[in-house]
């Protein structure tokens, strides 16, 4: 079974382009702050405080569009909302350009953050509607790496442009700026694929309720994001503590905190864009099984000091990652309606974006005091349970399979027997 688009779509590859490129965007210009922040810290003079505010107003306005906009793109079509989701991003540029205290820069990641929420429902979703059919697979990989490859993209040309000193901060946010509006014209001329729209009444009521039948799947799925995106996460804020710890502190530990997270983070798309194209189901043990093995390896790398063994395990379990992550977005979209992809792509990012908290609270709580060692078993230990909640969902959605096979069967079964007795009579 494979992703149902929209074979009869006018300007099919332009819809698909600009979909694609709102989730490259939107994304990129949500991380472009992580990397100016310390240029911000002195010229604003930010405190802990206030550098942890705009961190929790980001991830507070991508929940509540999660929660409060999942159904957005069903009332309204997939391209007002993309509309509504680049406005805000064109309104947070605006914040950072005008920042002259912290409360704009809280302001702009607000906003950020409510541009990421309907992007990961709405061009997400438009990605899958009007992808080429006889290359399907192109959704899966660009939803499922889009908004790493964006992450990466960004914060990666920001280090370089401030470091040889070819924008300022100012500067990179008035290019968003303009990207965003081109791609605005794209979505302008691309074409709406929801062409019957839902009531708009409850529009604004929080749920993320999976439609009917998909329990196990969003089960199964949830658990390939969180254990994955959890990594993900801890190496954005501790990279250059683990440079450290393989190289010491006299080495340029800068330059060695974003190989540690590059190494980890660029193999993602390869990962996706190679496990897009077979059946998820038959990817989920054998790649969990390899990151599981290649995740342990990175961290007791860590553990006992081995950088070379690191980068060679941080590749590999950075490749397994966006397979699984695939695989997971595809298995989870299979067979889905229009009507269901937003809603179903709300549940599983807002339960991921919870679950990857679980092991970065226990960081920041006994993390200073456990040493880096104690981390890395620590989340040996997370790759052990990531591994069995893998294998037990994978089977109970194999099973829900075969039960819905067996009933479909008989069904045609007895339909069989109907239509014989019909013609003899």
């Amino acid at each position: 079974m494979s992703l149902q688009t929209s074979s009869l779509l006018p300007r099919q590859s332009l819809t698909f382009t600009a979909a694609s490129l709102t989730v490259l965007i939107a994304f990129g210009a949500s991380a472009l702050p992580v990397p100016l922040m310390s240029t911000w810290t002195r010229e604003f003079g930010l405190s802990t405080a206030a550098i942890g505010m705009t961190v929790l107003l980001y991830v507070f306005g991508n929940a509540c569009s999660l929660l409060f906009f999942a159904r957005l793109s069903e009332v309204i079509g997939r391209r007002g909302a993309v509309f509504v989701s680049l406005l805000f991003g064109l309104a947070a540029c605006g914040f950072f350009l005008l920042a002259n205290t912290p409360a704009f820069l809280m302001a702009g990641r607000l906003l950020q953050g409510l541009a990421c929420g309907i992007t990961t429902t709405a061009a997400m979703s438009w990605c899958v509607d009007s992808a080429p059919p006889r290359r399907s697979w192109l959704a899966t990989a660009v939803s499922s790496s889009g908004p790493l490859a964006g992450f990466v993209i960004a914060t990666i040309g920001a280090g370089v442009a401030i470091e040889t000193q070819l924008a300022g901060t100012r500067g990179l946010f008035f290019c968003v700026l303009v990207l965003e509006l081109l791609v605005s014209l794209l979505v302008f001329l691309a074409s709406e694929t929801v062409t019957t729209k839902s009531a708009k009444k409850g529009i604004l009521k929080p749920s993320v309720m999976p439609p009917p039948g998909y329990g196990r799947r969003l089960a199964l799925a949830a658990t390939g994001f969180v254990g994955t995106s959890a990594l993900t996460c801890f190496f954005q804020g501790f990279s250059a503590r683990v440079a450290e710890g393989l190289w010491g502190t006299d080495a340029p530990i800068a330059l060695l905190s974003d190989l540690v997270y590059i190494s980890l983070v660029l193999p993602n798309a390869l990962g996706a864009f190679a496990a897009a194209k077979f059946p998820p189901l038959k990817v989920f043990a054998p790649v969990g099984l390899l990151y599981v093995v290649t995740g342990c390896g990175t961290f007791l790398s860590v553990a006992w000091r081995l950088p070379e063994l690191f980068l060679a395990f941080a590749l590999v379990c950075g490749a397994t990652q966006g397979a699984l992550t695939a695989a997971s977005f595809k298995m989870l979209l299979e067979g889905s309606r229009i009507m269901e992809r937003a809603r179903l792509l709300a549940a599983l990012y807002l339960i991921s974006y919870m679950g990857t908290c679980i092991p970065n609270v226990v960081i920041m709580i006994f993390g200073k005091s456990a040493g880096l060692n104690a981390i890395a078993y620590g989340f040996v230990l997370w790759f052990a349970l990531t591994l069995a909640a893998l294998l037990y969902f994978l089977r109970e959605v194999k099973a829900e399979r075969a039960m819905k096979e067996v009933l479909a069967n008989e069904e045609r079964r007895e339909e069989a027997k109907e239509a014989s007795g019909t013609g003899r009579s």
